[in-house]
C-alpha cells in the first residue's frame, strides 16, 4: 500500500501499524509527532493505529537551537 509522507511516497505492508512503519523506515518514534490525516496521533497509541491505503502522515520533529 502507499502512504503519503512529507511530499514523500512510501511503500507499506497492508495491515501496517504507525509504529511498525516508523521503525522500518528509520524513523525514531520517541523524536517526533505524527499526524495521520490530519490529526495528531497519541505516542502511546502509535501500536494501535493501523495505517490504510493512500494515508497521509505528516511527520515533525524538534529542533532546538539558541
Amino acid at each position: 500500500m502507499e502512504i503519503h509522507s512529507n511530499g514523500k511516497t512510501y511503500t507499506a505492508d497492508n495491515d501496517s501499524t504507525l509504529l511498525a512503519f516508523l521503525k522500518d523506515k528509520g524513523f525514531d518514534p520517541q523524536k517526533i509527532v505524527v499526524s495521520v490525516n490530519g490529526e495528531i496521533a497519541p505516542p502511546e497509541k502509535y501500536q494501535d493505529i493501523v495505517l490504510h491505503d493512500k494515508d497521509s502522515l505528516d511527520l515533525m520533529s524538534f529542533v532546538g537551537g539558541g
